[in-house]
């Protein structure tokens, strides 16, 4: 549970505002959270490097998952459910704030979510939840910002992600360094020193977080990061036979996963917490284990990659042996919980009344945690409850390809050519838009590639029909005026432009109200529209 020197000063400074904020919402302002009913505890599950189709409830035959299964048929599940970045520190951002990374920031290895960003623990705490957490692995320590709101978050790692000839494990504490470079170096050797623990270990630290904030008549949210599915870089072997090794065992790492949330599960059932609890499992991404001649994830958005697996149980509120295909995704778990848990005042931006108010009395305004902009995400409750309708498509994008090793890759006179690209996809229930396009992130190739080269590998639109091709392998002939293109295409317009926005230092927190001349022609500069 250590918290390095700069976190520490920060997470000081927000431990203190949300106190400033709990005092005065209990004392001089309406409250932070206005329960309907007895406010549940909150158990979110994040199952790191999950594929959907490896859960036995969703028809996977490959890999058992009973404890999965059994918290499954005793709530919903969700069969269309999405991440919005196919890694893991933007995915789980996101899901923390309930807005896509065009809001929140972090979309590469040298980004961290400041502190003027609302996550739902800091909500909660304001409201007078107990907040913990215990993360898996080093992609979301403390380092990169996501200890906002908790009380305890505990991120301590016994071993590394990456195999080696030695078992002595070096003991680095994480670092925030000021350039890209020097962040990206530390990162490689914080890789190589002790950054995870194994599931187990996660279990027991869980019990012991919940031994302090689980008992007596204050509720809690604990958040648990399992690491386990995710593949461990074995350098005594060599590349190929390493990523065959980890498709082979990955069914293996996944019932290990299960079986540990299972002994956490049984241990809120000991303690009587079933019916007071409301248990999320999702993953943050999924993993993609050959299919497109790849195998891993964060370089692509097809499916293998970014439809997660999500299942919850609340008894007394969500039916058991629900199933839907409504479409859900990990933005909307924010405000999904601040909605259960009473907190629906935290979702509306402050009024022109309290805005003023804030202006006039300063620090005496009543505190209300509000997010700095909308959230992307929307309650899926209301959904389920058959009183709203169910989302209609989504946002995705992964910047992870615009840094090596991911590079696109061609052959230019003889020679091989390393490119950074970014991808965005619109995503609608049953087609899917993608976009590969030259990433201005750290510039692009100054040599004149070839015309096909470029077609081929940086400058595709694509457009898939999920319910005819699932694996997303022939992309639809798709004509000029094309009104699947247009729809999907004009969806994702505004979300590039802020993606854009944000990438030149602008803010891109406000909502776009439709794209001016001035904003289409960047776009066509950037090869990005017609």
């Amino acid at each position: 549970m250590r918290v390095p020197d700069p976190a520490a000063r920060r997470l000081g400074v927000r431990l203190s505002t949300l106190a400033l904020l709990a005092a005065a919402a209990a004392c001089s302002g309406p409250p932070v959270c206005e329960p309907d009913g007895q406010a549940p505890n909150v158990v979110l599950i994040t199952i790191d490097t999950l594929r959907q189709d490896h859960v036995s409830v969703y028809g996977a035959d490959r890999a058992s998952t009973p404890n999965l299964d059994a918290l499954a048929r005793a709530g919903v599940v969700f069969d269309h459910a999405y991440t919005d970045v196919s890694w893991t520190t933007p995915s789980v951002t996101s899901t923390m704030t309930g807005v896509y990374a065009t809001r929140h920031g972090v979309r590469n290895f040298h980004d961290r979510l400041g502190p003027e960003a609302l996550t739902i623990a800091e909500v909660l705490a304001a409201g007078g939840y107990r907040t913990g957490a215990v993360v898996g692995s080093y992609p979301v320590d403390s380092v990169y910002g996501l200890d906002q709101g908790f009380e305890i978050y505990d991120d301590e790692f016994t071993r590394s992600i990456s195999l080696s000839k030695t078992d002595a494990v070096k003991k680095l504490d994480a670092q925030w360094f000021d350039t890209p470079e020097e962040q990206s170096k530390f990162n490689l050797d914080k890789m190589n020193a002790n950054s995870r623990r194994t599931d187990a270990e996660v279990t027991d630290a869980a019990i012991a977080v919940l031994d302090r904030i689980g008992g007596g008549d204050e509720t809690f949210f604990l958040w648990l990061h399992y690491f386990g599915p995710h593949s461990i870089p074995d350098k005594t072997k060599r590349h190929i036979e390493d990523l065959a090794h980890h498709a082979k065992t990955y069914p293996a790492k996944v019932e290990n996963a299960d079986a540990q949330v299972g002994r956490f599960l049984d241990e809120l059932a000991a303690r009587g917490l079933v019916d007071d609890t409301l248990v999320v499992v999702h993953a943050d991404h999924g993993e993609s284990l050959g299919e497109h001649d790849f195998v891993g994830h964060g370089r692509f958005l097809y499916d293998d990659n970014v439809r997660i697996p999500t299942l919850a149980r609340w008894p007394g509120r969500i039916e058991p042996k629900t199933r839907t295909d409504a479409m859900v995704a990990n933005v909307d778990l924010f405000p999904t919980i601040a909605e259960a848990c009473g907190c629906r005042r935290t979702l509306a931006r402050p009024s022109r009344v309290e805005r003023w108010t804030a202006r006039v009395f300063g620090e005496r305004a009543p505190a209300i945690p509000r997010p700095p902009h909308p959230l992307d995400g929307r309650s899926w409750l209301p959904v389920l409850a058959g009183t709203a309708a169910p989302r209609e498509q989504m946002y995705a994008e992964t910047w992870m390809p615009s840094a090596g090793p991911f590079y696109e890759i061609g052959r230019h006179k003889g020679e091989m050519v390393a490119i950074p690209v970014a991808r965005f996809a619109m995503i609608a229930p049953r087609h899917k838009l993608l976009l590969t396009r030259p990433s201005p992130l750290f510039g692009t190739s100054s040599l004149p590639l070839a015309p096909k080269l470029m077609r081929r590998n940086l400058f595709r639109d694509d457009i898939f029909d999920r319910a005819v091709d699932p694996g997303e392998l022939s992309p639809l002939a798709v004509d000029a005026g094309d009104p699947i293109h247009a729809r999907l295409r004009g969806a994702l317009g505004p979300h590039l432009l802020a993606s854009l926005r944000l990438l030149g230092g602008q803010d891109s927190g406000r909502d776009p109200e439709g794209m001016g001349d001035t904003d289409l022609e960047k776009l066509r500069a950037l090869g990005y529209v017609e």
